[in-house]
């Protein structure tokens, strides 16, 4: 939404989107064959705007089924497997935050000439950085706890460990 004001509001942006070269609307190899090509115009900011929503979307989604599981007691953080649930939602919740992303930086590598005086790669690295690095700080930080990296500290256990360093990280990072 702020790329969109930047340029003027929606109805400004798709008239600028209608006159961009049509290639923009093409995918790598992997994404052609399920993305198809997007029209220039309305239709290439809906599939943005979809692309970036859907997170939203499965973030909602996932934390319900970890708040259900976690309270049946059969919620694993770091518990990697093929009868593991943790498995399936951070494969997920990766390909949700990889798509929204791609989608957005689609819609920003079509627009950054209109948005040059403004220059807001900084903004949307700082903002967007933080939500994505964090959560793949997390799943890192679970990944090495579950190949037994992470070890006890003190009192803490290896678990403690795993789930107290993310908010640490924060902490130290925020400063920055």
């Amino acid at each position: 939404y702020y790329i969109i004001e930047l340029c003027g509001g929606e109805d400004q942006l798709v008239a600028k989107l209608r006159m961009k070269d049509p290639q923009h609307g093409n995918h790598n190899c992997l994404l052609q064959s399920q993305c198809g090509h997007w029209q220039m115009g309305r239709p290439f900011l809906l599939n943005c705007k979809y692309g970036v929503l859907q997170f939203v979307f499965f973030k909602i989604i996932t934390t319900i089924i970890v708040i259900i599981l976690h309270s049946m007691d059969n919620w694993h953080k770091g518990e990697w497997g093929w009868n593991s649930s943790y498995t399936y939602l951070a494969v997920i919740m990766n390909m949700s935050i990889g798509y929204a992303l791609y989608c957005l930086v689609k819609l920003y590598f079509v627009t950054k000439d209109d948005l040059k005086e403004w220059n807001p790669v900084w903004k949307f690295l700082c903002i967007k950085g933080i939500i994505f690095f964090t959560f793949w700080q997390n799943f890192l930080i679970q990944i090495l706890y579950s190949v037994g990296v992470i070890k006890g500290f003190g009192d803490w256990d290896a678990s403690m460990v795993a789930d107290g360093l993310p908010d640490f990280l924060i902490c130290i990072e925020m400063l920055g």
